[in-house]
């Protein structure tokens, strides 16, 4: 009897988990840019949201961020993240990145700074989301634009 009411409650369960709904970004908070001279350094929170009716953790985050048209970073985040159920998180992000790839950046960057206009950031990458026993790998685009009177510069 009691494997029957196992076998009940896992087919139960088991619609509600394989649906899982792409987690949806919403902005990108508190950008800083630090060391410049040395080895540069991009900190950023993702703030996110989980549509799902459940909370499910968030894991192999692998990102590539590109400012303007230029690749500045690929980041592979190890660290689990917990989503609660329908609810806005956020997710603390550092870069390290090289000077060569900030000199691919630096001439359009220096005209975009001077000139005051909104600063184009584009993430592409793939989040991976899981629940139980199930997991499921979700593409994670988007972009956004940041004034560049908000951009703080820390040496």
């Amino acid at each position: 009897m009691n494997r029957i009411i196992f076998l009940f409650s896992f087919l139960v369960a088991c619609p509600s988990c394989s649906s899982l709904k792409p987690i949806e970004y919403r902005s990108l908070k508190n950008f800083n840019v630090s060391a410049l001279t040395s080895r540069p350094e991009l900190s950023f929170d993702l703030h996110m949201f989980n549509p799902n009716s459940f909370g499910a953790k968030l894991k192999d985050f692998k990102l590539e961020m590109l400012i303007g048209n230029a690749k500045v970073a690929e980041v592979k985040l190890d660290e689990v993240a917990r989503a609660a159920a329908n609810s806005e998180f956020s997710i603390p992000i550092g870069i390290t990145t090289s000077l060569s790839d900030i000199a691919l950046f630096l001439p359009a960057g220096i005209e975009l700074f001077k000139s005051g206009s909104m600063i184009p950031i584009k993430i592409n990458g793939s989040v991976t989301v899981k629940k139980f026993l199930f997991k499921k790998t979700f593409p994670l685009q988007f972009e956004e634009s940041i004034d560049p009177g908000k951009l703080k510069l820390k040496k």
